[in-house]
C-alpha cells in the first residue's frame, strides 16, 4: 500500500498580501486673510456709527426707565399743629413732628420735597385725655405716593380747664443809673393784667414780671416798652406786650433820702 503525497499547491500559494488603497493627501486650507478680518472688525465697529450710537442711547434709556420706575421708599419729616378746644389747655408735652415712610416710583420720589408738605393737624376740640392716633389720611401727599408707616403713630394728650385771672405786673430792671442817681420809682402801666391758661398754673400766679428794662447810665426819667414773661401755657388776654409803655423815673441822690444817700 503506497502513501499518498499531499499536494503542495496550498503551501506554495500562502496568504496574499492585502490590497492597499493609495492615500490621497487632504487639501490644506489656505491661511486666513488677516486683511479681511480687520476689515470686518472695522466695519462692525465704525459703519453706521450714528445709528449704532442712537441704538445704544435708546437701550440705556429703556434700561434706566425700567429700573428706576420700580417702587422705592424714602423717609420724611412732617410738622405737627394742634386745634385746641376753647375751654381746655393742653398740659402734656407737645409732639413737634413725625417721621413718615413714603413709597412710590423713583421718578416721583426724586421730585418730592418734604418742605412742601402741610403740617399734620391734630384736632383736639372733641378729644379726651389719652392717646390720639395719627392716620395716613391726615397727611396729603403728591399723586402716586403712599404712606407705609408713621412714627410715632400715637400722641398722648392731657388737658386742664382753662381759667382767667387778674395779676399784678412788676418791672424787672437791669444795670445802674449814672453815678449819683438812684431809681426812686417804677410805674408799670397798666399795673395789673388779665391772663388765662391752665387752672393748675394760673391759680398759683400772683404777679408777672416783665423782661429787663435797662437803666444803665440813666440820669433822668424815661419811657421804655417791654413784654411780659409768662409761664408755659399762660398768655395775657390781648397779647403779651402791655398796652402802654412802662415808666421808670431816676432820682438824684440827696442826703437824707434813705438807702441811696451819700455818705
Amino acid at each position: 500500500m503506497t502513501e499518498r503525497k499531499r499536494p503542495d499547491t496550498i503551501s506554495n500559494l500562502g496568504r496574499a498580501a492585502g490590497r492597499q488603497t493609495p492615500k490621497t493627501p487632504l487639501p490644506s486650507s489656505p491661511p486666513p486673510d488677516r486683511g479681511v478680518l480687520r476689515r470686518w472688525i472695522h466695519s462692525a465697529l465704525f459703519d453706521n456709527l450714528g445709528l449704532k450710537f442712537l441704538s445704544m442711547v435708546l437701550a440705556v434709556t429703556v434700561f434706566l426707565l425700567v429700573n428706576t420706575d420700580r417702587d422705592r421708599e424714602i423717609t420724611a419729616r412732617v410738622g405737627v399743629s394742634y386745634t385746641m378746644p376753647d375751654d381746655k389747655v393742653l398740659v402734656s408735652e407737645r409732639l413737634e413732628e413725625v417721621r413718615i415712610t413714603i413709597k412710590g416710583p423713583w421718578q416721583r420720589l426724586r421730585k418730592f420735597d418734604e418742605r412742601e408738605l402741610d403740617r399734620v393737624n391734630i384736632d383736639l376740640r372733641r378729644a379726651q385725655s389719652g392717646d390720639v392716633t395719627i392716620t395716613p389720611d391726615m397727611i396729603e401727599l403728591p399723586s402716586g405716593l403712599t404712606i407705609t408707616s408713621i412714627s410715632p403713630r400715637t400722641v398722648r394728650v392731657a388737658f386742664d380747664r382753662r381759667i382767667e385771672k387778674l395779676v399784678e405786673v412788676s418791672t424787672q430792671l437791669a444795670g445802674r443809673p449814672l453815678h449819683g442817681y438812684v431809681v426812686s420809682e417804677v410805674k408799670p402801666n397798666p399795673s395789673t393784667i388779665r391772663v388765662r391758661g391752665a387752672q393748675g398754673t394760673v391759680a398759683a400766679l400772683s404777679s408777672l414780671r416783665t423782661r429787663e428794662v435797662s437803666v444803665e447810665g440813666r440820669a433822668e426819667s424815661f419811657v421804655a416798652d417791654t413784654e411780659l414773661v409768662t409761664p408755659d401755657g399762660v398768655e395775657p388776654v390781648g397779647g403779651d406786650q402791655l398796652g402802654d409803655p412802662r415808666r421808670s423815673r431816676a432820682g438824684r441822690r440827696r442826703p437824707g433820702l434813705g438807702p441811696g444817700r451819700d455818705r
